[in-house]
């Protein structure tokens, strides 16, 4: 059974107005007007159509939602093993593990069994292939790619992670892991030397000890 969450790319309680925000996101990436001729747009526009048709109508989505869920009860249900084949990710890699902001770079893809494929935060592509991309801007130490191969009738989906470097990424003071330890050690040897030279001035010029009487003498 299709997943329409997963189409939309949504979780099974977003509220209407996420699913009107993803409806309009979705449908003017895979209008066929921008990608005349295009098999696989044209079948994601039309089951994004559809899902929101369902999901924005409570009557409709209250059905679906029953519907889906002894769909998913029979697909996790024991009993004789199943002759449905488990998304697969095949292939996930990229041709450069470090970029800079504007640096293109190719990533290619190839699954098996699913016919949702996400790469995020990227957007949604067909099963497999290759495509080139950049980033405007990068921050932190870089970005998580993540690509989630869902079969729709199922609802079973295969993940896969990728990490690619900022190359003008430098850490902090304190997010240097070298820099961190060596302060640290600095720290202790600067307290231990305290103390070694508190205990050193007692053992010089002893403790002088006072009698309170001697004030009335």
């Amino acid at each position: 059974m299709t997943n329409f969450y997963n189409i939309l790319g949504l979780e099974q309680d977003a509220e209407l107005p996420e699913i009107k925000t993803a409806y309009r996101k979705l449908s003017k990436k895979f209008h066929p007007d921008v990608n005349p001729n295009d098999e696989f747009f044209n079948k994601m526009f039309l089951q994004i159509q559809e899902a929101y048709e369902v999901l924005s109508n409570p009557e409709l989505r209250k059905k679906y939602d029953g519907i889906l869920y002894n769909s998913y009860r029979k697909s996790f249900s024991p009993g004789p093993a199943s002759s449905t084949k488990r998304p697969l990710v095949a292939n996930f890699s990229v041709d450069k593990l470090e970029v800079g902001p504007n640096e293109e770079f190719t990533i290619t893809w190839e699954t098996k069994n699913a016919d949702f494929i996400q790469i995020r935060p990227l957007g949604i592509f067909p099963p497999e292939g290759f495509d080139r991309f950049s980033f405007n801007k990068l921050k932190g130490r870089g970005v998580n790619l993540v690509i989630i191969a869902t079969d729709t009738e199922t609802g079973l989906s295969a993940r896969q992670h990728l990490f690619i470097l900022n190359k003008k990424w430098r850490p902090s003071f304190f997010e240097d892991d070298k820099k961190t330890q060596i302060t640290i050690i600095v720290i202790r040897v600067i307290f231990v030397l305290l103390i070694l030279a508190f205990i050193l001035a007692i053992m010089i010029f002893g403790v002088q000890k006072v009698d309170p009487l001697d004030a009335y003498k």
